[in-house]
């Protein structure tokens, strides 16, 4: 994982727009493996099994833990942010 994913991810400030998360993250990666990494962490954040039992506070941070357990290389505000935007779906 390169350090422009985490640079896109963090990038995003758009927050009164959650819904556009997704679509300007994947705009601003230029490497291919960034893509499909993104994709593949977008994927777990939205897993249904963080987001079924619980409060929206704790679902977030189960599916936060999971994206920090399953990409050891990005960093704890990027997986939050990817979490925070992830809730979003969920609402």
């Amino acid at each position: 994982m390169s350090d422009s994913l985490n640079e896109a991810i963090n990038a995003f400030h758009h927050w009164k727009a959650p819904w556009q998360f997704h679509d300007d993250v994947a705009r601003n990666l230029k490497k291919e493996a960034d893509l499909q990494t993104f994709e593949e962490i977008w994927n777990e954040a939205n897993n249904a099994n963080h987001w079924t039992s619980g409060d929206l506070a704790s679902c977030t941070r189960r599916a936060e833990e999971s994206i920090l357990c399953n990409f050891s290389d990005l960093t704890t505000p990027a997986a939050s942010a990817v979490a925070r935007a992830a809730a979003y779906q969920w609402r």
